[in-house]
């Protein structure tokens, strides 16, 4: 008897009002009735469709069939006779990196030799680069596409010669490059590159600053590294460096310039402030424990202590997981409401 199983790169996150299925392989997420979120954990790798379709009473199954079609649809789910030999996805995080993510405002005062060392001796994963001329792109980048770095996420302010010609263009000569993000756009949209599915460019019609309280669903990370760190870390604060573009580093619980010397940084990674909000996930923050987005969100609001203790963000993200609306969209509700 051929059982059904939910494919080891798609994992299942519920939230209050619904459930999400988040697909690794592809980068992309999708959401579903808690029913049948519920229905999965239960039955995956254990029983056949024919089976839980026919435990339901008549009048429930058509919908459990369709269910199991969409699933078949979106290829999250598959049938086989040997489950058994199907091992779940590690979920455990793990980085060899002192500081996984530097997160960097470019400017020409930025020492290039002096970044390329530090990512160097840091092992550092992933730099967010955020740059206004795209003049500049080549300069920075023909540096850090022969650093450690494995990826390159690309920030870049909205220009009409940024063309999904430009993009391949520069994905295909600097192949670090993972994801581009247009700010100060005159539209909200993302799409994938055509000969690199998992390269997301997004744009988006607000700036970007390190600290600037707005989630925004179009920069959302679908992969399991990502994931894996939000499940025990605050994934936005956790082993992050954030530099202006006066090369300073800044502190992200107080937001004060910290040190101006790129090569003292090891000295400052002594501190423990560095690490107050990297522990705070998201599973521990009020309202964002019931949203089924809480393992992609970046989010870059800093999380706030009550009187009983109990983490919150004071400003509402846009999105109400409890009726699943994201402001801007009829019936919308502030969680404040």
């Amino acid at each position: 008897m051929k059982k059904f199983c939910l494919y080891e790169d798609c994992k299942i996150v519920l939230g209050y009002n619904r459930a999400m299925i988040y697909d690794f392989g592809r980068n992309e997420y999708y959401p579903i009735p808690i029913s049948l979120a519920k229905i999965i954990n239960k039955y995956n790798k254990k029983q056949s469709i024919d089976y839980v379709v026919n435990k339901y009473q008549k009048e429930y199954r058509k919908t459990i069939k369709e269910y199991f079609d969409f699933l078949f649809t979106k290829e999250s789910i598959f049938q086989t006779e040997t489950p058994e030999l199907y091992l779940e996805l590690s979920l455990e995080y793990d980085t060899y990196s002192i500081i996984n993510t530097i997160i960097l405002e470019y400017s020409v005062l930025i020492d290039l030799k002096k970044l390329e060392s530090l990512i160097n001796s840091l092992n550092v994963e992933e730099i967010e680069l955020k740059i206004s001329n795209i003049s500049d792109l080549d300069i920075v980048l023909s540096k850090l596409n022969t650093s450690k770095l494995a990826s390159i996420v690309l920030v870049i302010k909205y220009s009409k010669q940024l063309s999904k010609f430009f993009f391949l263009n520069l994905k295909h000569k600097y192949k670090k490059i993972t994801q581009i993000i247009i700010y100060l756009a005159p539209f909200d949209k993302f799409y994938y590159l055509e000969e690199y599915k998992i390269t997301k460019v997004s744009f988006i019609k607000t700036s970007l600053s390190f600290f600037d309280n707005l989630v925004r669903p179009s920069i959302f990370r679908v992969n399991i590294n990502f994931f894996t760190e939000a499940l025990k870390y605050n994934s936005y604060y956790h082993n992050k460096l954030f530099i202006d573009s006066s090369g300073y580093i800044i502190d992200s619980f107080t937001k004060r310039k910290r040190l101006k010397n790129l090569l003292e940084i090891k000295d400052y990674l002594r501190l423990d402030k560095i690490n107050v909000l990297s522990f705070i996930n998201k599973d521990n923050i009020s309202i964002c424990k019931d949203c089924e987005y809480r393992y992609m969100c970046v989010d870059p609001r800093i999380p706030k202590q009550n009187k009983e203790k109990k983490w919150y963000s004071e400003n509402d993200c846009g999105y109400n997981p409890y009726i699943a609306k994201w402001k801007g969209q009829k019936g919308w509700l502030s969680t404040k409401q």
